[in-house]
């Protein structure tokens, strides 16, 4: 970072050292051509110029290392060279230390895979049909950031039960991913900065305060958009970071987690098998490990046929009734499944074929996160069109909570009784309001529905001015507003 007015040769001096360089770029030369110093002001000139053809630096562009999806090119930063680069790109590709990618490695075939998975389905998972998700998701950990929708993944258990030593598995079989126990969602963030790696959290437990901050960032995790953290620091200026994970929690117990968490993470247990033939499963699990570039590249090159199967799936799960939420997690989970099967995209009889045996529609995840009427209400809230632009309540409310474009969302959500109380972190919404039941046919009387969820109501009877005027409403949890 360098401020206008240090633009001069002390500045200049302070970014690159070497006098040679300026001199190249710069030089005052005498009638023989032989140079007799730097012309600081033509540097100045010329590095304004390019400043401004380039644009402003946009911190939230910066990519570290990991796959990425540019435009419709999947690209790969191994920290040294950025692997498919288009020439058009619009992001800043970090230069860092080195990743383990090799993209020289085969992928594995369909036998290799199998073995894998067979292994997989042997740890000691209560419900055995639950192993998908644990295989889903190693697959997911590679290549997440390139996905519309993540799912995260906890694997609770008690002591001696193995999850531990499933997490290590996971660890080991993750290109790069980030394997931590005993931290905060700050220190997270700040180790992967900018960088797209999967997140291994052990004993993760459900009596640890910290663990709430943690559970907002896996939440925030989930699109494709991530989370652009912004820090605070001491001259008042705030460093963003355009941070992606995904998470793998292992814990005795499971934290509390509200119905937007719940519907975003697949819980598993894993209990303590005698008979368990661990000594096999380890050798296999190992030896991928040691082969995991190839397991990357597997999962790598099966990209756009998991974006095909992700939206066949998509279609599949809503039109057996399944909540959009649900849909988007049971798609993701599926099509990353599939790869070990096939490198081709999903079809509807393979479909019809997992979901019976492994029982999906009717799983412990599918009944234990059905919305209630006042979530569904308020999730039409959310995507109630209030533009002619397309613009959405609940984007409106984004845009004001991140302080983006606030004077023109705020003047689209008054007329519709709504605001942002930033002092409590929580939404207003008037107890009445007309243009608010006129966009509403299915939930006229919104406010009574609302009021039922306590989870999501803080508050039934909050007083807010909106255009200046005393409104009566209610308070909502912030954690509800899904991007």
């Amino acid at each position: 970072e360098l401020k206008q007015s240090h633009h001069n040769r002390s500045g200049f001096m302070h970014i690159l050292g070497s006098k040679d360089y300026w001199s190249k770029k710069y030089a005052i030369k005498d009638e023989e051509g032989m140079i007799k110093g730097i012309s600081w002001d033509d540097a100045e000139s010329d590095l304004k110029k390019q400043c401004q053809q380039i644009g402003i630096f946009e911190p939230r562009k910066i990519r570290g290392k990991g796959v990425w999806k540019d435009g419709q090119i999947i690209v790969i930063n191994d920290g040294q060279e950025v692997h498919f680069k288009p020439d058009n790109s619009k992001y800043h590709y970090q230069k860092t230390n080195k990743a383990s990618y090799d993209l020289s490695k085969t992928p594995l075939d369909v036998f290799e895979m199998q073995t894998i998975l067979r292994a997989i389905e042997d740890l000691p998972f209560k419900n055995r049909k639950e192993n998908i998700f644990f295989a889903a998701w190693l697959i997911q950990a590679q290549i997440f950031s390139v996905l519309p929708w993540r799912f995260h993944l906890w694997i609770t258990g008690s002591r001696g039960s193995g999850k531990s030593s499933i997490l290590n598995h996971a660890h080991a079989l993750v290109a790069e991913s980030l394997f931590v126990f005993d931290t905060i969602a700050a220190g997270i963030r700040q180790e992967l900065r900018c960088d797209a790696r999967a997140t291994i959290y052990d004993e993760s437990e459900a009596s640890d305060k910290k663990m709430t901050q943690i559970i907002d960032l896996a939440r925030n995790m989930s699109t494709n958009d991530g989370a652009l953290s912004l820090r605070g620091t001491t001259t008042g200026k705030s460093i963003s970071q355009n941070t992606q994970t995904c998470f793998l929690f292992g814990s005795i117990q499971v934290a509390k987690l509200n119905a937007a968490d719940q519907s975003r993470i697949f819980i598993t247990e894993v209990i303590p098998k005698r008979d368990n033939n661990y000594k096999e499963i380890k050798r296999i699990l190992n030896n991928a490990a040691n082969n995991k570039q190839q397991f990357f590249m597997t999962a790598f090159n099966a990209i756009e046929s998991i974006l095909t199967s992700i939206q066949t799936a998509r279609e599949y799960f809503n039109d057996l009734g399944l909540e959009a939420r649900q849909s988007d997690q049971l798609a993701s989970m599926i099509a990353c499944f599939h790869v070990y099967a096939s490198d081709t995209p999903i079809e509807k009889h393979e479909l019809d074929r997992y979901c019976a045996d492994y029982d999906l529609i009717h799983s412990e995840y599918v009944e234990e996160t059905k919305e209630d009427e006042a979530e569904a209400c308020f999730n039409e809230i959310l995507t109630t069109i209030i533009s002619n632009d397309g613009v959405t309540i609940g984007k409106a409310l984004f845009n004001v909570i991140n302080n983006h474009k606030t004077a023109d969302s705020l003047s689209m959500l008054s007329p519709y009784g709504i605001s942002y109380i930033n002092s409590k972190r929580t939404i207003f919404i008037a107890a009445r309001n007309s243009n608010l039941s006129k966009k509403l046919p299915n939930y006229p009387n919104y406010s009574s529905i609302l009021k039922r969820n306590s989870a999501l109501c803080e508050n039934t009877r909050s007083v807010q001015k909106i255009d200046g005027n005393s409104t009566m409403g209610i308070l909502l949890n912030i954690s509800y507003l899904s991007k």
